[in-house]
């Protein structure tokens, strides 16, 4: 299991042996959504230093744009376009470490982060 360090400024992402310099900021790339009776609900699909987490998420976010023009997908895609989210900066040690570990608490971050209730 990967979990983050932080030494002084730098945040390091550790596990099976090894031990990645994340930098400064860790990129967190992630959807949040609300389902059909109201509940919220994410997950985090990338990690890490934030310039690559940042280009991850681009594709990301251009091949929703390519796939929703598809008649049978479209709408989904669409849906997972408006729904993707971006952040990044010098996050709480056990808040980002639960993001790795528990299932859909990016959205309790999210909500947070962006104050919602």
């Amino acid at each position: 299991m990967y979990n983050y360090e932080k030494r002084g400024e730098d945040y390091f992402l550790c596990g099976h042996n090894k031990e990645i310099n994340v930098g400064k900021e860790v990129g967190l790339s992630y959807t949040y959504w609300r389902d059909e009776n109201g509940k919220a609900r994410g997950f985090l699909y990338k990690h890490g230093n934030r310039e690559e987490t940042l280009t991850v998420h681009n594709i990301t976010i251009e091949q929703y744009k390519k796939v929703s023009e598809d008649e049978t997908i479209g709408e989904t895609a669409l849906k997972m376009l408006q729904e993707s989210y971006f952040v990044s900066g010098a996050f709480d040690i056990e808040e980002l470490n639960k993001c790795l570990s528990i299932s859909d608490y990016v959205v309790q971050m999210h909500e947070k982060r962006f104050a919602i209730a």
